[in-house]
């Protein structure tokens, strides 16, 4: 009986040491429960195809200040629509990713087409950000990022994360503990001198549109 004990004592540590060991190389802090639990939570979270969210962004830099509310729908991985608003602009900034291919209509009604969505956005608006990244980041999904760490409820706390050699930090700051899975409603997106903030008011998952 002892043996048996044995056995399923290690066969249960061995478990969890390779769970932590399948996502060792995000180079993740944190226990082996911990991991346990996160993956959990990141399975659950990467089963969401569709979703929408809504809430406002701040962007800081040296040399420039935006405020503004925006909209984010999500049908398919390559599949999103995007509307930014801001009280200065009569028209709010609409931006379409369909295959590949992004369409966006700024405040002046003028459309732009281009493959590259981060590179169009900071054209126009100065901002640089990696929006095929953030689709993930706002699901509280690390991407390929090469440090994570967890919080106390098995989250992401912070992460980091290299594209195009331009370094990333995200601090997530608050959960929505009312929707299944936890999602993010608060989080801080870092480059260099650059911030922006994110404020997510509202989830909407797995609905069809």
């Amino acid at each position: 009986m002892q043996k048996i004990t044995f056995i399923i004592v290690l066969a249960f540590s061995f478990f969890s040491l390779t769970a932590c060991n399948i996502i060792q190389h995000k180079n993740i802090t944190g226990s082996n429960y911990q991991c346990l639990r996160w993956r959990e939570h990141k399975n659950q979270v990467q089963k969401i195809v569709k979703y929408q969210t809504s809430g406002s962004l701040a962007y800081f830099s040296n040399h420039q200040r935006l405020y503004a509310r925006f909209f984010w729908q999500q049908s398919a991985p390559d599949y999103y629509y995007i509307v930014i608003s801001n009280p200065m602009f009569s028209n709010a900034i609409s931006l379409y990713s369909i295959r590949g291919i992004i369409w966006l209509t700024d405040h002046k009604g003028k459309s732009y087409f281009s493959k590259s969505a981060d590179e169009i956005i900071q054209k126009l608006t100065g901002i640089r950000i990696p929006l095929q990244i953030l689709r993930l980041w706002i699901l509280g999904l690390p991407g390929n990022a090469v440090y994570v760490k967890l919080n106390n409820q098995d989250k992401l706390q912070n992460i980091t994360e290299i594209k195009d050699g331009v370094t990333w930090k995200v601090k997530y700051l608050k959960y929505n503990s009312d929707t299944y899975p936890e999602m993010p409603t608060q989080l801080d997106i870092i480059q260099d001198d650059k911030l922006v903030k994110l404020k997510i008011d509202t989830w909407v998952l797995k609905n069809d549109f």
